[in-house]
């Protein structure tokens, strides 16, 4: 099998007379118009809060030592009272 190269109108770009440019150079960077957003649905203000953690919740030792890895300064600060 052959292969055919790609046609030449395939990659043509906006063809202007030789020697006259656009009116307008930067046309690429403008931006699109905004699409018009519906109005979002109004709240309900009667939210209900579930609390269904457990009461211990078990934390392995390389969890801690990740934590502290991480926010060991934070923690310090913290807790010295700076």
């Amino acid at each position: 099998m052959t292969r055919r190269s790609p046609s030449p109108t395939r990659y043509t770009a906006y063809r202007f007379a030789p020697g006259r440019l656009p009116d307008n150079l930067y046309t690429y960077a403008e931006t699109p118009p905004r699409q018009r957003r519906r109005r979002t649905p109004p709240v309900s203000t009667q939210m209900t809060v579930t609390d269904d953690w457990p009461e211990y919740i078990p934390v392995t030792e390389t969890e801690i030592a990740v934590f502290e890895a991480w926010f060991g300064d934070i923690l310090e600060e913290l807790i010295q009272g700076e």
